[in-house]
């Protein structure tokens, strides 16, 4: 349908928006992750190109970027709260993160992931697992689970759930209303949802993204009106 795959690659073009104007000309993302870190639980991606890995976090600027053909070791030790840790070591940096399994969607990314950046790694490089030493990741050794859920958090994803709902349809509800009642609506009813939903996150950003063009259009446009006022 016309109005999912619009929807498809506005996602697409929302996740790749944080490393796309760090990419080389004719550089292409072969796949992505999305991550956080162990310590500060901060997320973002970790996308492949074909000779390089970038980590990207949401709240830092300058995307960290790692040469495949530079990786000395890399190590994967499993987390069942949050999923696989990575650690991948060069002669320059070190650089450990997090590949979420909240979903079954996340958990396949990992997966694939971590298959593609072990096929693509120099031989040479030492890879350190949980059950001994490997070149190469295979699906076999490969103990990736989406992250199990209790009670209460299962509990509190359906509360979430209905919060987030209910403000949406309000939100669609009130838009005769004057004033940006419905949009601040809608922000919160995604806020809500993002806690709980990868798709509602990547919405969330987007729509941040585009207030913040908005944003600076009108600034520009007012400073424009300003400077041609002063001038006549």
């Amino acid at each position: 349908m016309p109005v999912v795959r619009y929807v498809s690659e506005q996602r697409r073009k929302q996740i790749y928006s944080h490393v796309a104007p760090h990419l080389s000309p004719g550089e292409e993302i072969v796949h992505f992750a999305r991550i956080r870190q162990p310590d500060t639980r901060k997320r973002g991606f970790i996308y492949m190109t074909g000779d390089r890995v970038i980590v990207a976090w949401k709240s830092d600027g300058e995307p960290v970027s790692i040469g495949l053909s530079a990786v000395t070791s890399w190590a994967v030790t499993h987390d069942l709260r949050g999923g696989p840790v990575l650690t991948i070591e060069t002669p320059e940096q070190a650089v450990t993160i997090q590949l979420l399994t909240a979903s079954r969607s996340m958990t396949d990314g990992a997966i694939h992931f971590l298959l593609l950046f072990s096929e693509l790694i120099p031989d040479a490089a030492v890879a350190t697992l949980e059950d001994g030493e490997e070149s190469h990741l295979s699906r076999p050794h490969l103990h990736v689970r989406a992250e199990p859920r209790s009670v209460s958090q299962l509990t509190k994803r359906i509360l979430v759930t209905l919060l987030g709902v209910t403000l949406i349809v309000g939100a669609i509800l009130i838009v005769p209303l004057p004033g940006p009642w419905s949009f601040l609506v809608t922000i919160a009813g995604l806020a809500v949802l993002a806690s709980e939903y990868d798709w509602a996150e990547d919405a969330l950003d987007w729509v941040k993204l585009k207030y913040k063009r908005a944003k600076q259009k009108i600034k520009a446009r007012r400073k424009a009106r300003s400077e041609a006022q002063s001038r006549s």
